[in-house]
């Protein structure tokens, strides 16, 4: 057992800003900051678990909000941290922080729905004092048709871009059949720039009745190694499902691939759930028992 998060956020600081210190779930892209029993699918995007790692990026230190007096929303973050990640950063010292940013936007389309785009970006030394940057990049579209309480449709998604700076070992020199000498190469340092992405759209077709406690949904995932050569990709259909208003349940199956050998698993979930305190204004989050069947390679599993 070990803490998920422990912070304090001030709420109403002067010119419209406001302050969170502790350690968090750091608000880079689009569903790093969310807890993986409250993500809508039932796992978190492939891009996120190789670049961040399988908790994503969690980090010690704190991050200033500023909403400037716009006539459309716009939202302004910057963060100091200790760059603990070891995945990604791992330099784990303050005086060298790790830092983040976001900026975010909010459009109303009218009748047609509302858009947010956002652009993120993380930049810190990794335990070797090597520079690794990532930039992200994410999009969300929700419609809610007229008197509806949930979204008929949602519809997101987000990239990263890494730039990460590497050692790259030399090589000894050899002797040929010919008995002549073959020079060995020095070591260099190299930038690794790798991308990926998911994408993913949900329904909830039905506005009133048993069915309207129902949302099918479906993700795509594409992403490069962060540090070897090769790529993989997912497809993930789930399903959604509320008994009430404080408690949901999915199921979803998952087949991922790659261009490696042993790269990858498949993945089948069933039971995670979400419940929250009642009366509370944010949640409270429990997850049931979460069993996965798993093998490796590319090869479907029922």
């Amino acid at each position: 057992m070990s803490l998920a998060e422990a912070n304090l956020t001030l709420m109403t600081l002067p010119f419209n800003t406001q302050a969170k210190l502790g350690m968090m779930r750091n608000r880079f892209g689009l569903t790093n900051q969310i807890h993986e029993h409250d993500l809508p699918f039932i796992d978190r995007p492939d891009v996120l678990r190789l670049f961040l790692g399988d908790e994503g990026l969690v980090e010690k230190g704190g991050e200033v909000t500023w909403v400037p007096p716009l006539p459309f929303y716009f939202e302004l973050l910057g963060g100091l941290f200790n760059g603990d990640n070891e995945t990604a950063f791992g330099l784990g010292n303050i005086k060298y922080p790790l830092v983040t940013g976001r900026a975010r936007t909010f459009f109303e389309l009218g009748d047609f729905g509302a858009i947010q785009l956002g652009m993120s970006v993380a930049n810190g030394l990794q335990a070797d004092r090597l520079n690794n940057l990532i930039l992200g990049w994410d999009l969300k579209y929700k419609y809610v048709p007229e008197g509806w309480q949930h979204p008929l449709l949602t519809v997101a998604g987000e990239l990263l871009y890494q730039m990460r700076r590497v050692n790259t070992p030399g090589t000894e020199a050899t002797i040929d059949e010919n008995g002549e000498e073959i020079p060995g190469t020095p070591g260099r340092k190299q930038t690794l720039n790798r991308v990926g992405w998911y994408a993913y759209g949900e329904v909830q077709p039905f506005r009133f009745g048993l069915l309207s406690r129902f949302a099918p949904g479906f993700r795509y995932d594409w992403t490069e190694y962060p540090t070897t050569p090769g790529h993989q990709w997912a497809v993930q259909p789930y399903l959604s499902f509320w008994p009430s208003e404080f408690l949901r349940f999915r199921v979803g199956y998952k087949h991922t691939q790659g261009n490696t050998p042993g790269c990858c698993t498949n993945t089948a979930d069933f039971g995670s759930a979400r419940s929250r305190t009642s009366g509370s204004s944010s949640p409270r989050s429990s997850s049931a028992p979460t069993p996965h069947i798993r093998s490796d390679g590319g090869e479907s599993h029922a």
